[in-house]
Parts: structure tokens; C-alpha cells; sequence
């Protein structure tokens, strides 16, 4: 496709599930999922941070990635390059064309997971 050579990172699917908390109950936790996908991340231009500030939103990267079931609204993005946890900011928004791509914007989690 036209865009393979652009997608260089790989990133990991990250859900919220409940796990063991060792004392017989369980909590809440960002797990990975086991999916990973092909994306590219990028720094936001500025008019891109002044767009979201105006919205009162902040925003570390865009993630730019063919459209797949395995993003999910809930979902949280690790980059497998530099372990940094990310939750998303926007809906992917479709770049159009016949590669179609999806830009999503992308918050980083303090504290990783």
C-alpha cells in the first residue's frame, strides 16, 4: 500500500480489566491485549496544540494507522518503541483518499499504565 513505508512503529493495544490483587479480591488495571498494529507517531504541529487548547484539551502525539476493529473508543495506545502510554484525545479522523489512514490524537498517561 501506499503508505507501508510510514508505518515504522509499532504499537500495543492496551484494555482495562479487572485483575488479582493478590489478596483474594481484584481492581481495575490497563492490561495489554496481545494486539499490536503497524503506526506512525508524530508530533503535533502548533496550530494543531492551539486547536485542541482552544477545547481546553491537550495533546502529546498523533497517531497515524489504517483503520482497525482493535482501536476502540476505551482502548489506550502503547508505543512499543518507547514503552509511553497513551490515551486517546479525539475519534480517529479519516484522511481520505483509497489508503484511507486515520489520524488520531493522543494524550500521554503520567505514571505509564
Amino acid at each position: 500500500m501506499l503508505f507501508d513505508d510510514m508505518l515504522i512503529h509499532k504499537a500495543a493495544i492496551l484494555e482495562l480489566d479487572m485483575v488479582d490483587d493478590g489478596e483474594g479480591g481484584q481492581i481495575e488495571k490497563w492490561v495489554d491485549s496481545g494486539n499490536r498494529l503497524s503506526c506512525l507517531f508524530d508530533t503535533p504541529s502548533s496550530a494543531e496544540q492551539y486547536r485542541y487548547a482552544k477545547l481546553n484539551k491537550q495533546i502529546s502525539r498523533n497517531m497515524f494507522y489504517y483503520p482497525t476493529d482493535l482501536v476502540t473508543p476505551k482502548s489506550r495506545i502503547r508505543d512499543e518503541n518507547t514503552k509511553v502510554v497513551y490515551e486517546q484525545v479525539s475519534k480517529p479522523d479519516d484522511q481520505g483518499g483509497q489508503g484511507e489512514m486515520y489520524q488520531l490524537a493522543l494524550l500521554e498517561v503520567e505514571n505509564g499504565a
